[in-house]
């Protein structure tokens, strides 16, 4: 979490944009190695109608300014925060998802930080196309979370494939920074069809699929050189196929401040594919912040983003 050092930060300019901005404030006092931070919003027109212009046009100030200026007004109200960091405000004109995605692709954005609010009003984010469609990270800080991590638990999804690789080391680099941190492993584990055949109840198969998984959490742990890294780790096997579910109610049982989860890409299947579970973990969890790490741009993208500088 700490080596996102170029961020975005989406507003709308709702009252949740308080406790976003708040949130940011804290993320930034455990990540010292942020050096840019962009607040947006995107307006899908910022003319004035003519009329008006005609009428006070000479005693307006520009939509574009006036809204800097009150995103400036946000931002400083945390002051000590801000300190050594570059902030940036940029008032955008179009479709927010179409914007937000190209402007963190022309920034060379590496973590988008927006909102996910039910009760507040305002434009807020697409969050489900804004996940699927950006090749950057994204945090998703829920209404009425200011506090980055208050019970100092996280939770990982994991299933010893890559994505769990990078999950890790999101992990070691938040556990460097945050004293006491509590980090919680779940493995959702799978009961394969037909187990019956061999003689097997549910239940009995599921005590063989869970070993299996342990002895494959031993295994990673073992090659990876976990030692260090205190997880602790836990196994729900998988009743309902609603793998999403599982994982929310197992973080709200144990009250978690941040749930931690990657995508390799739309094209690797896989129980933690974006597209699938994360995607319906997006959809319906408001109460706890959500962190979706994604794979660095590759160097195709970064040529891309530089022609559009």
């Amino acid at each position: 979490m700490s080596f996102f050092t170029r961020i975005m930060v989406g507003l709308d300019l709702s009252e949740m944009d308080d406790e976003l901005i708040e949130y940011v404030s804290n993320y930034v006092k455990v990540n010292k190695k942020v050096k840019t931070i962009y607040f947006v919003h995107v307006v899908n027109d910022l003319e004035l109608p003519d009329n008006i212009q005609k009428k006070y046009g000479d005693f307006l100030i520009p939509n574009d300014e006036t809204i800097k200026y009150e995103m400036k007004q946000e931002v400083n109200k945390y002051p000590d925060s801000f300190n050594n960091v570059d902030i940036q405000y940029e008032v955008l004109e179009g479709s927010p998802l179409k914007q937000l995605l190209h402007w963190s692709r022309v920034k060379l954005i590496e973590l988008i930080i927006a909102g996910k609010k039910i009760h507040e009003s305002g434009t807020g984010i697409v969050m489900e196309k804004l996940a699927r469609k950006s090749k950057c990270s994204i945090l998703f800080v829920t209404e009425g979370q200011t506090s980055l991590l208050p019970s100092k638990k996280v939770l990982i999804p994991v299933d010893f494939s890559k994505r769990t690789d990078k999950i890790i080391e999101v992990v070691k680099e938040l556990n460097h920074q945050v004293p006491d941190l509590k980090i919680l492993g779940l493995n959702v584990v799978k009961v394969p069809h037909g187990y019956y055949k061999i003689g097997k109840s549910f239940e009995e198969f599921s005590e063989i699929m869970v070993q299996n998984e342990k002895e494959n959490w031993e295994k990673y742990k073992n090659i990876h050189k976990l030692d260090d890294l205190e997880i602790e780790m836990h196994y729900e096997v998988n009743k309902s196929e609603n793998i999403a579910k599982i994982i929310f109610d197992f973080a709200q049982q144990s009250d978690v401040s941040l749930i931690i989860m990657a995508s390799k890409g739309q094209t690797e299947a896989s129980v933690l594919l974006l597209g699938s579970v994360a995607e319906k973990l997006i959809s319906y969890d408001y109460q706890i912040p959500l962190l979706l790490v994604k794979n660095p741009e590759d160097i195709n993208d970064f040529f891309d983003a530089l022609k559009k500088v």
